[in-house]
């Protein structure tokens, strides 16, 4: 099994092979490999012994009403719960979930998950369920398997990631979008973010020039860039052949290059069957400007957008009537503002701001 576990990182058809293997193993179990996110709710990857049947009806709405999820996937990664930790039989019993989906399966009630690794949009699972009537002599072995395969499991996804990487790069450099050095972040069609590398990780945690929603939804700080963004993503969904648009660059914002992806090109990656990547994926190529980089930056501080745009304009030399006017608010509110600057940032003075600001610039 740990063999197919890797061999998917190149064979993505290994998944299934494996899922059924791990079942085979318990005797009567039914398992999954699936990822989750707060729009789309289950991606399904891999299943095996369930009805298909409930399998569509689950991804299509009713596995948003699952009580084990809502607990698994605030889960740390890499450990195994049994089904009664994230939610008891009791209580699952007085659920619509179990009345539609667990008990129309010869009343699967118990069984066990782990988180295997997360993206911005949610986490990936492994798990399996057994019958009620099986809890005592299968699940014990469905944990046991499942803590043996765990590190795999794990240890693949990193290296899943590692490798889905450059395959991005690749393609948005065939498309002239951006240096090697861009940021990388990877959207489906209702906008969740499907994959981020280390600098578009570190963009998303910032704040300063994009962000993930509590929906998991990609979107930019600069409501003009939000607008062509917009305009560009449905350009892109509507297209049939590969295409690269450019969102306009600002002093303040980024170039932001938008890369249509047909899955039919990307389904044998690593990751990418477990991704669920739509017909078409987005792929943002972002090319900060020295102005962005520093705001960017500039988030690890706890700034707001507003404070941030605040704080580049002490930098540049204005004074703070002129930064009222242009931002079209009381002197009262810039004030205000600034002093807020000083607090989080640990300074008191614009010679001490403008030093910060030029240092993150740079990079230091």
């Amino acid at each position: 099994m740990t063999a197919l576990i890797y061999s998917a990182l190149l064979d993505t058809s290994c998944w299934e092979k494996f899922i059924n293997m791990a079942a085979a193993e318990i005797g009567g179990a039914r398992m999954q490999i699936h990822g989750w996110t707060d729009t789309a709710g289950s991606n399904v990857g891999a299943t095996t012994g369930y009805d298909p049947e409930m399998i569509l009806r689950y991804h299509r709405g009713l596995g948003r009403l699952n009580p084990w999820t809502k607990t698994i996937i605030r889960a740390p990664v890499g450990v195994v719960l049994p089904s009664q930790e994230l939610c008891t039989v009791g209580e699952l019993k007085r659920t619509v979930f179990y009345e539609e989906w667990v008990r129309p399966q010869e009343n699967i009630s118990v069984g066990a998950g782990v988180v295997i690794g997360r993206t911005p949009s949610g986490p990936f699972m492994f798990g399996g369920n057994v019958r009620e009537r099986d809890q005592e002599n299968k699940q014990p072995k469905l944990i046991e398997l499942m803590g043996r395969l765990t590190p795999h499991l794990t240890l693949a996804w990193r290296l899943a990631q590692t490798m889905f990487e450059p395959r991005l790069r690749f393609e948005a450099a065939d498309e002239g979008a951006g240096s090697s050095g861009a940021a990388l972040i990877l959207l489906r069609h209702d906008r969740t973010v499907a994959f981020t590398d280390e600098a578009g990780e570190r963009l998303l945690a910032a704040g300063g020039l994009c962000r993930v929603d509590r929906l998991g939804r990609f979107a930019l700080r600069s409501e003009l860039a939000e607008r062509a963004l917009a305009r560009g993503l449905s350009e892109l969904i509507r297209s049939d052949g590969p295409l690269a648009l450019r969102v306009p660059e600002s002093n303040e914002w980024p170039s932001l290059y938008l890369v249509g992806l047909d899955y039919t090109r990307v389904q044998d990656w690593p990751l990418a069957s477990l991704l669920n990547l739509p017909q078409r994926s987005i792929l943002c190529v972002i090319e900060c400007s020295s102005s962005a980089k520093a705001a960017s930056r500039l988030g690890i501080f706890g700034l707001t957008a507003a404070e941030q745009e605040v704080a580049e304009a002490i930098a540049q030399g204005k004074a703070t009537a002129l930064i009222a006017k242009q931002r079209s608010v009381s002197l009262a509110t810039v004030r205000s503002q600034v002093q807020a600057i000083y607090a989080k940032c640990g300074i008191h003075n614009r010679a001490a701001l403008t030093a910060l600001v030029l240092g993150t610039r740079c990079g230091n």
